[in-house]
């Protein structure tokens, strides 16, 4: 009988349905919580709006030092993975004026996405010291977290983003002359 059968997914049908057996919470394998928050123009963004694509949040402050010594290898990210389908979501926590975020991005020429005043979502992401990142693959699901900011999650990010958009390991020589020049001009 059909008692118990998992509902056959027609075409069309939203990917909703395969991904609600997911538990929505923070931890890898879980449901990433929606969340909406506004950029410096106060337009609004959703986490729902970038599904297909991947999306690696960045939780952080003008005040916290490793957030900033974070920010240059996210802006490489998104540099290089732009195009490839990732979005880099700088969200700005803890910060007493928000327009200090953007000028300090503004000042540092980092042009991934910036949202303001998020702390309902770190709480809701259960952030407890930042920078933290959470890395969301294409249906929601969380791929990758860390918290803190070191090579090593360096490497692991790019690793764990460039295994969800499917392009192999990295070559050797990892940046181009361009993403060099870029990256010294910083």
């Amino acid at each position: 009988g059909d008692a118990g059968d998992p509902p056959s997914l027609e075409p069309g049908t939203p990917a909703k349905s395969s991904s609600s057996n997911r538990k929505v919470g923070t931890d890898v394998g879980d449901q990433a919580p929606d969340w909406t928050l506004e950029d410096q123009k106060r337009k609004k963004h959703r986490l729902e709006d970038y599904r297909g694509e991947l999306v690696l949040i960045d939780f952080w402050a003008t005040w916290c030092g490793p957030c900033k010594r974070a920010m240059p290898g996210l802006q490489q990210l998104h540099r290089q993975y732009e195009k490839e389908g990732l979005n880099v979501i700088g969200i700005n926590v803890w910060e007493e004026n928000p327009h200090e975020a953007v000028g300090y991005m503004k000042s540092k020429r980092y042009d991934y996405e910036l949202l303001l005043r998020g702390d309902s979502v770190a709480k809701r992401y259960g952030v407890k010291g930042i920078p933290s990142y959470f890395l969301i693959g294409t249906d929601g699901e969380i791929l990758y977290t860390a918290r803190g900011f070191s090579p090593r999650v360096e490497e692991e990010l790019d690793a764990k983003i460039r295994e969800a958009l499917e392009l192999g390991d990295k070559p050797v020589d990892e940046m181009t002359p361009e993403e060099l020049e870029d990256y010294e001009d910083y």
